[in-house]
């Protein structure tokens, strides 16, 4: 690849939805970025490039998501000529409907082709060479150096937007909060509840792993240059579904607040 592209992200936010186990408190849209296969790197690579360049605002609108057996005209693979698919778990459903699209096969069948492993481990098999394009958030620094060291330059194009939404219990008062509030809780620069409209009652603001999707999205287009605060251990939730179920049904969980996807807190929605 002869250059990394950047783009620019854009954050909104909508009305807080109540759902039967929390309700959702705020909503961005965070661009996803589709990485290419790797190629040989080129002797001129261009100016160096860090994981902060992939989080400015995206001019660009998002591109739509296929339909899965859609027959209009456009790239067509046959199966052994499919590449290998990797990504983050948010990404699935897009992966298989683009399969599908590119094959031509029924939907069912198209998701034999798709195997996502995560966004870590996903940018991991890209950058050595088990995978050939990959649906995930913007690398991390650590990836982005880990590519250099394995001479890989990695090709970014944002495809897709999603939204991340914050959640509380539903016993929680406070149905709303602005994208600066979010920055206070998770700076630690605000810790009780009265200061946004609730009980007097210390905020206990869980996270997800900093490799994992969630987090990426967390602090690249909500805390931005604000540094998170460190939390304990058991405040860090390894799945979308752990600390969903953590704030709508753990001990005190009406003082907590967490995030995720809306298509992982939906899914789980539908599941409970």
């Amino acid at each position: 690849m002869e250059r990394i592209e950047k783009k620019k992200q854009k954050c909104s936010v909508r009305d807080a939805k109540r759902l039967a186990l929390f309700a959702v408190l705020l909503c961005l849209l965070a661009s996803l970025i589709g990485c290419g296969a790797k190629e040989e790197p080129k002797e001129d690579a261009g100016e160096s490039t860090s994981a902060a360049d992939f989080a400015d605002d995206a001019e660009s609108p998002a591109a739509e998501a296929p339909v899965a057996g859609d027959s209009a005209p456009g790239l067509r693979l046959a199966p052994e000529e499919f590449p290998h698919v990797d990504g983050s778990t948010l990404t699935i459903p897009f992966s298989e409907a683009m399969a599908a699209t590119v094959m031509g096969l029924p939907l069912e069948e198209a998701r034999l082709y798709v195997l996502h492993s995560k966004a870590q481990d996903a940018y991991a098999n890209l950058i050595t060479g088990r995978a050939d394009i990959i649906f995930a958030l913007p690398p991390t620094e650590a990836e982005l150096a880990y590519a250099k060291e394995q001479e890989v330059q990695l090709r970014l194009t944002p495809i897709l937007h999603s939204t991340l939404t914050f959640f509380v219990n539903a016993k929680n008062p406070v149905d709303s909060v602005r994208l600066d509030d979010i920055v206070g809780i998770y700076s630690d620069k605000i810790k009780n509840w009265k200061d946004l409209g609730g009980g007097d009652a210390g905020i206990r603001a869980y996270q997800r792993p900093e490799n994992s999707g969630s987090q990426r999205g967390m602090l690249a287009f909500v805390m931005k240059e604000t540094p998170i605060a460190p939390v304990p251990a058991e405040m860090i939730y390894a799945g979308p579904e752990d600390i969903i179920n953590a704030v709508a049904s753990f001990q005190n969980a009406e003082f907590a607040i967490g995030y995720s996807y809306y298509y992982h807190a939906m899914d789980a929605q539908s599941d409970g």
